[in-house]
């Protein structure tokens, strides 16, 4: 299999893997051991930047624990109501000939359909002297003659 990838590669390719090949230069002595000694001695590079980024990462997982805590703690919480009571000295008075209630539609009429109907029928009051007053400051339509019959 060898014979037939050579047999179609160029002949310059083939030419230069060969002196590749036997161009095999010796490591010079004790370099392996300087090589591994300077690697040894060396600071590792992870550990002088490490401690900024476990705090980031602690703070967030902190923050984000916290927050989830909040949300899930937050919905199954109790709300109690805080009852008023009104001192005994203090009565609520309501428009005098109307019974005091809490029929929301006798509320409704005691408090908003009685005052807007006062408050149309005065506005057509006013209206109706508005349109008066305009009437008799305008001259009199002048009367249309009729032709005489024959």
């Amino acid at each position: 299999m060898k014979d037939e990838q050579t047999a179609n590669v160029d002949p310059l390719v083939a030419r230069l893997r060969e002196e590749a090949q036997s161009f095999a230069p010796g490591l010079p002595a004790g370099l392996h051991g300087r090589i591994a000694s300077a690697i040894a001695g060396a600071p590792e590079p992870g550990r002088a930047r490490s401690w900024p980024i476990r705090w980031w990462m602690t703070a967030t997982l902190a923050a984000a624990a916290v927050a989830l805590i909040v949300f899930l703690v937050r919905d199954r919480a109790t709300v109690r109501p805080t009852v008023v009571q009104a001192p005994p000295a203090t009565r609520w008075v309501g428009t005098p000939g109307i019974p005091l209630t809490t029929n929301p539609v006798t509320l409704a009429r005691q408090w908003v359909e009685r005052p807007l109907q006062e408050e149309v029928a005065t506005l057509k009051n006013q209206l109706t002297s508005a349109g008066d007053t305009l009437m008799s400051s305008l001259p009199a339509t002048p009367k249309q003659f009729r032709a005489k019959a024959l």
